[in-house]
């Protein structure tokens, strides 16, 4: 295995083994769900920084037989601390037994199926390939919508406050791999070059939004200008850690899906890139139908497709950096100053 495989690996490997001592020493939910969500996160954070911002030269080129087994070992023992934790304390808090059967469930079979999905990939020919492909945009389509309409919320229920980070997390992790795996080029989308032009076409795009969007939102009611600017140094280190959550546990894992994946994927199956990009957006703004109620649902659908096009755009020119910066821009100012 190669080097560069083990060290995350053994990283992981340790921490469920120092989780599993957790478990046996202390089973009270706090103390489990602590132990349980902190060793998910350090370990799944570090696998999704480590693959993102790597050199290009560390990827495997798209025809390249071997495939990153090892990483698909490590994002399955990264995420089960917390699946663990999330188990065990439900139980001993509500005395459901059935919750350790559902989340475990909820684990299992997104990583089985990207096992499946990467064997399939590599026994196939060109033909049924193209259906795997297929079936690896769908899939994962499925995978981000369960996880955005918080239908698999029910997987780390038992961290209370910590159950969407710990989601977009494994969520973000898995994407990662299926993006690596489907064809067209890991060179492609990753990793996240944050150059020149990935700031350039991330400022355009948060520029179109403000223009556009920003004014409609305002005289629809769906906006309105709330300025909530930091009082004190800890307020500033808030913002910061908003900052740095809405990358990683927003604007990372939607734009793998919406644009690594979907985007590129639709656009390889229908050979234009106009098509991609249009599906891609359409359905971004409908993946948000949860995010408002029901006075604003089309709104938050509306204004959402139209940001999707503006990200889309700067996936084009400026790689899937550029997509992402600007996700994470106009979610921080929003939250900033213009959220409801």
């Amino acid at each position: 295995m190669n080097t560069r495989i083990v060290r995350p690996v053994l990283l992981v490997i340790a921490s469920v083994l120092l989780t599993v001592l957790v478990l046996i020493l202390f089973p009270q939910p706090g103390i489990v769900a602590t132990a349980g969500t902190a060793t998910s996160l350090v370990v799944l954070a570090g696998l999704i920084l480590g693959q993102t911002f790597r050199p290009a030269t560390a990827l495997l080129p798209a025809g390249e037989a071997r495939l990153p087994w090892g990483l698909v070992v490590a994002t399955a023992l990264a995420g089960l601390p917390a699946v663990v934790a999330s188990a065990t304390a439900r139980p001993v808090a509500t005395g459901d037994g059935r919750a350790f059967v559902g989340a475990m469930l909820w684990y299992a079979v997104p990583m089985v199926a990207l096992v499946l999905l990467i064997s399939a990939r590599r026994r196939t020919s060109r033909r049924a390939g193209k259906a795997v492909f297929v079936v690896g945009v769908a899939a994962s389509v499925v995978l981000f919508i369960g996880f955005d309409h918080r239908y698999t919320g029910v997987l780390f229920a038992g961290l209370h406050g910590m159950s969407y980070t710990i989601n977009s997390l494994w969520v973000a992790a898995i994407l990662l791999l299926v993006v690596r795996t489907l064809p067209g080029g890991d060179r492609e989308d990753l990793p996240l070059r944050l150059d020149r032009r990935a700031w350039l076409w991330a400022a355009i795009a948060l520029a179109a939004i403000t223009v556009t969007i920003v004014p409609a939102g305002l005289a629809t009611g769906f906006l309105r200008f709330s300025p909530q600017p930091p009082r004190d140094a800890s307020g500033v280190a808030e913002l910061i850690v908003a900052l740095l959550g809405i990358w990683l546990t927003i604007a990372l894992p939607e734009e793998l899906v919406a644009r690594a994946v979907l985007q590129r994927g639709v656009a390889r199956i229908a050979g234009r890139w106009w098509v991609g990009l249009v599906v891609a957006s359409v359905l971004f703004g409908a993946m948000h139908w949860n995010n408002a109620g029901p006075d604003y649902r089309w709104h938050y659908i509306g204004f959402a497709s139209v940001a999707g096009a503006f990200y889309g755009a700067a996936y084009l020119k400026g790689g899937l950096g550029a997509a992402v910066l600007a996700h994470t821009a106009v979610d921080w100012v929003w939250a900033l100053l213009l959220k409801r």
